[in-house]
């Protein structure tokens, strides 16, 4: 904090920068290996080559590529849901000559529906070829590039730095914000200002912010609590009269 007669300066940043920094690139991480790994389109294709005999075939698509896996149609001996395989309750597992051969990536919400078709194409030979897809890529990428968005801007959070100027000459306060998005800049004028104060940025308390309280009621982000927010020497820099805020005591101490 910088003080003249005429004008008081506070400079601040956000707290726990570390853990901004952690959760951010966390976030971020997660989101990348959802867009990577989760399988955004998948296809089952069954074809016959004769009315007993043909191809069961599942592409599965991702960023990183695709695979295939397939069976033949003749090896197939029963169509069974599988409890617990898929987010749906319940996935589809063809059970073959060879082992099983599980279809929950496809059957997610859509077990009962999916083995009916199976069953009925398995069991009527003159049904025509069969072709299902699932296009999961509006959720996939939705939530994938979500989270790298809300980890982007807490990471950006951690590099913010704020510059509260109470100026008497000019009777304003102007607040300047500069961070990776660049500067902005805000002024007020002093007489608006009814107090300034901490609060909890949310209701898990896990983090405080500093605020102009204005006469009209609005709360104005005017950086974050630490050393150089003395709340009893801008009050009193300010002329305000009364007790200080709730908090701000304790800021002063911390």
């Amino acid at each position: 904090m910088t003080e003249t007669p005429a004008r008081l300066m506070v400079q601040s940043r956000p707290g726990k920068r570390l853990l901004l920094l952690g959760a951010g690139l966390s976030l971020m991480g997660v989101g990348v290996l959802i867009l990577l790994m989760t399988d955004s389109m998948v296809t089952l294709s069954c074809r016959r080559t004769a009315p007993a005999r043909g191809k069961i075939e599942l592409e599965s698509s991702r960023l990183l590529g695709s695979r295939t896996r397939e069976t033949d149609l003749e090896s197939v001996t029963d169509v069974v849901i599988r409890q617990g395989i898929s987010r749906g309750g319940g996935g589809v597992v063809l059970l073959t000559t060879n082992g099983e051969f599980s279809l929950a990536s496809l059957s997610s919400g859509r077990a009962n529906e999916l083995a009916g078709e199976l069953t009925a194409f398995l069991s009527t030979p003159a049904l025509p070829d069969l072709t299902i897809r699932q296009d999961s890529r509006p959720a996939t990428y939705g939530v994938g590039l979500g989270m790298i968005a809300v980890g982007f801007l807490i990471f950006a959070l951690a590099f913010e730095t704020v510059l509260c100027t109470f100026d008497r000459t000019a009777s304003k306060v102007a607040i300047e914000k500069k961070g990776m998005f660049g500067a902005r800049r805000a002024e007020y004028e002093l007489g608006d200002i009814a107090g300034i104060r901490s609060e909890w940025v949310t209701n898990r308390k896990k983090a405080k912010a500093v605020y102009l309280i204005l006469k009209s009621g609005s709360r104005i982000h005017a950086g974050w609590p630490g050393p150089s927010f003395k709340f009893d020497e801008i009050h009193g820099f300010l002329g305000l009269t009364g007790a200080s805020p709730i908090g701000a005591r304790e800021e002063d101490r911390n």
